[in-house]
């Protein structure tokens, strides 16, 4: 290791500094930052889920809240508007946050969502029209393959082993 240019101190050329604080983009950073966020949400109340550890769940007085993260983003999932206000809230009391609003993409998938009908839909076909414009397909390739639609009971729950094996 060595002092970067202009701030060597004479005498101690071989002298290198003590980080006490992580930096953005070094190697550790993602590490001290999820264990941040992990004490400050376990101080909330939230535990993590045992099948992703970016995944955390809070269940209290009939409220469920789900906390996801992707890096230093957070997707907040709850039963109630008035819930999502309050976990802001006390996520702003450990954080500087920002409101981006309702999501319309997360990780390449689109989110499209009609509160009327009570329905969400989801979307990779920006992903998969990017796969193939990079693989040097023809343009209308996603014209020939078939698409479904999934109809999911609330309250249901979708297991692995119910799904169709080719």
């Amino acid at each position: 290791m060595h002092q970067p240019k202009g701030f060597v101190a004479k005498g101690k050329e071989d002298w290198v500094w003590q980080l006490n604080q992580t930096l953005y983009g070094l190697r550790q950073s993602s590490r001290v930052w999820y264990q941040k966020l992990r004490d400050a949400l376990l101080e909330l109340g939230f535990k993590p889920s045992a099948a992703d550890p970016c995944v955390f769940i809070r269940s209290h007085d009939g409220n469920l809240s789900i906390v996801f993260t992707h890096v230093d983003d957070l997707g907040l999932i709850c039963n109630s508007v008035n819930v999502v206000v309050q976990l802001k809230g006390e996520l702003a009391k450990y954080f500087p946050i920002s409101d981006l609003g309702e999501a319309h993409h997360l990780l390449g998938i689109k989110i499209t969502r009609d509160r009327e009908k009570r329905t969400i839909a989801l979307s990779h076909t920006g992903y998969i029209e990017g796969f193939f414009k990079a693989e040097n397909c023809k343009e209308n390739v996603l014209e020939s393959i078939n698409t479904i639609s999934i109809f999911c009971i609330p309250e249901s729950v979708i297991k692995f082993r119910l799904s169709p094996r080719s």
